[in-house]
């Protein structure tokens, strides 16, 4: 395996919003936490001596653990998100 990008998203009025993302570009396995606007605000790099075979499958094994907690903290921050452009208008 060269690479690989596994990504949680959440779904809302028609629009996708990543929420977080393992994947291996800059050369290294990391995880990106990401914001309702797209940016990454916290990025946590893996295993960088294990081959990406096994990351993949270790990013695989917690996706099937926590996405559920992932996709309630990807809602609550979509809505402190809306919350925050609701009050600037």
């Amino acid at each position: 395996m060269i690479g690989f990008v596994l990504q949680i998203e959440i779904y809302e009025d028609g629009i996708w919003y990543p929420v977080i993302r393992y994947d291996t570009a800059h050369g290294e396995a990391h995880i990106d936490y990401i914001d309702p606007c797209g940016r990454e605000y916290h990025k946590v790099w893996l295993d960088v001596a294990a081959p990406f075979d096994d990351v993949y499958v270790q990013a695989l094994q917690d996706i099937r653990l926590t996405y559920r907690a992932h996709i309630a903290d990807g809602i609550a921050r979509k809505d402190v998100a809306d919350d925050a452009r609701n009050l600037r208008s």
